[in-house]
């Protein structure tokens, strides 16, 4: 078996078990913050190069951390972009008020039209104890 195949499988398996740990914790369960992850390719690096510093000071003003910055992302399985930053907030409302935001609405443009990729918000567990 080759080797990107154990490990898509071995990340399915880890996969399962958060999701797993997320369904025993519930409701009830500490929060572990939520995650912004985007992965992207930029489409015109010139425009989209005033977009970072604009961001990071409206991200720290919504309590989030930047925990990875990867500009030569290994894409392992399917299609994906070359660069993934993940974003941890405080919680899933913080993230989507910093979304929403009127300061990042007015800067989202230099993302989204110099760049092709995705953006997701997700939910993150608190580790089993």
């Amino acid at each position: 078996m080759r080797q990107t195949t154990v490990f898509g499988w071995v990340i399915f398996a880890a996969a399962l078990c958060l999701a797993g740990c997320a369904q025993d914790i519930g409701s009830e369960g500490a929060s572990a913050g939520a995650y912004v992850v985007a992965n992207f390719s930029i489409t015109d690096a010139e425009v989209y190069s005033a977009y970072p510093p604009l961001v990071r000071p409206m991200l720290a003003a919504h309590g989030a951390e930047v925990l990875a910055v990867d500009r030569d992302s290994e894409v392992v399985e399917g299609q994906a972009g070359h660069n993934t930053v993940v974003i941890r907030f405080p919680s899933k409302e913080a993230a989507r008020a910093f979304y929403d935001s009127p300061e990042y609405r007015e800067i989202v443009a230099l993302r989204t039209d110099n760049s092709d990729g995705f953006l997701v918000l997700i939910e993150g567990v608190a580790a089993p104890e």
